[in-house]
């Protein structure tokens, strides 16, 4: 269940995100939220609900097409971003690579596929 979204949020699907007024002046994570569609990163092994919908915090855009943002899941907290794949209808959190912990990269060197 996610609190009710802002009076001016960007709609798509059943995922929604807040103004970016909301993030001013700071920039930073304070009270601006998106619910979204978790979706799953290759490269960060970390075990969430992919596929389901979750409320995250977000932040101002760092790129034309993604929004820095932060999933809370069973005490911890999540480093990932929001986007929204050409052609779909939601926004989704996508949690960083990490280089790591993942099977596929080396530490330092970037991906082995």
């Amino acid at each position: 269940m996610t609190r009710a979204m802002h009076a001016r949020s960007q709609v798509l699907g059943e995922t929604w995100l807040e103004p970016e007024e909301l993030a001013y002046p700071s920039g930073g994570f304070g009270i601006r939220r998106a619910y979204v569609v978790l979706r799953q990163n290759p490269h960060n092994p970390i075990m969430l609900d992919y596929g389901k919908l979750a409320t995250v915090l977000v932040s101002i855009p760092d790129t034309f097409s993604t929004i820095p943002a932060r999933l809370r899941t069973h005490g911890q907290r999540i480093k990932g971003y929001v986007s929204v794949d050409t052609g779909s209808e939601v926004f989704t959190f996508t949690p960083e690579a990490d280089p790591n912990n993942c099977v596929t990269c080396v530490s330092g060197q970037g991906c082995k596929q």
